[in-house]
């Protein structure tokens, strides 16, 4: 029989923050696997040493927070599925301890809730009501949930626009818990450890690198691998031929632009057309943030 997941007192155990840095929350599943849009796995590892804060309450998070009891008594309205508990509380699984799980809701068929709150643009990310076709990385979270509360179902009340309760249903994959459980493993033993995944090749990684690296040490310098030589050589390419594409760019609009005169659209052929239109001047502010610049330059003497 399977042992009962660990509730965390965060009155006498540990305040939420340090919990959240202890392990793998169900909502950071996606990033574990390299499934998350906004976070990587190399930015979810420094967050958890603590070489990048997390961002804190947003004013989304917030929203969600402020919806999340109503969406409960929605949901409960909407299915006769009776809620025994909410808040639920933080949870441990009690074979892979760094695996935490926060579910909104606890029903009375055994299941549990969770409450989502989306805009329009969202919408068409979702499913028919009733079914599973939801994002991956709320199913991943789902997955978690189930594996650390021990359940077999995860119901979503999607609230659409503040105006629409969409219910959906995801029912446990073991293939994928075991999934989640080998990368959280590594990964969990990765931060002990102190040894970081390695950036992966995409561009959002970008972004994570730079919220890590904020400061410069005056006067340090790093030899820098042949990977990395090879890839700067790469990048300095790079952009001598974006430069040239620019260039052709020009020589393109200048020379179609030219042929269009004062008239108010180029025709292509077919539907398609050029359309002149005047943009009327407006005050743009700007305030540029400090950022860390990257140039290659010649080698400071000394």
């Amino acid at each position: 029989m399977r042992d009962q997941p660990i509730l965390v007192n965060l009155d006498t155990e540990q305040p939420y923050a340090q919990t959240h840095r202890s392990g793998f929350g169900a909502s950071e599943a996606a990033a574990v696997v390299g499934m998350d849009p906004y976070c990587t796995t190399w930015e979810l590892y420094h967050r958890k040493i603590g070489t990048v804060l997390d961002q804190g309450d947003t004013f989304h998070t917030r929203r969600g927070k402020h919806l999340e009891p109503w969406i409960v008594q929605e949901f409960q309205l909407a299915t006769g599925i009776e809620v025994i508990r909410h808040p639920v509380g933080v949870f441990r699984a009690p074979d892979q301890r760094w695996m935490l799980a926060t579910p909104d809701a606890d029903l009375a068929d055994n299941s549990l809730l969770e409450c989502k709150s989306i805009g329009w643009r969202m919408a068409d990310e979702i499913g028919e009501a009733g079914s599973d076709q939801l994002p991956i990385p709320w199913i991943l979270q789902a997955q978690q949930q189930m594996h650390v509360m021990g359940r077999e179902l995860v119901r979503f009340g999607v609230m659409i626009e503040v105006e629409r309760l969409v219910i959906f249903n995801i029912p446990r994959d073991d293939r994928l818990i075991d999934t989640l459980i080998a990368a959280e493993g590594d990964l969990w033993g990765r931060i002990v450890s102190g040894k970081p995944p390695e950036v992966a090749e995409w561009s959002h990684h970008l972004e994570a690198v730079k919220r890590v690296y904020r400061n410069i040490q005056v006067g340090n310098a790093v030899e820098l691998s042949d990977h990395s030589r090879d890839s700067w050589a790469e990048l300095q390419s790079l952009k001598l031929a974006r430069k040239k594409i620019e260039e052709r760019e020009e020589q393109i609009k200048a020379q179609v632009y030219a042929e269009i005169g004062d008239a108010n659209y180029g025709l292509l052929g077919g539907d398609r057309v050029i359309r002149r239109s005047i943009v009327k001047e407006a005050e743009v502010k700007y305030t540029r943030k400090s950022y860390i610049d990257y140039r290659e330059i010649k080698r400071p003497k000394g």
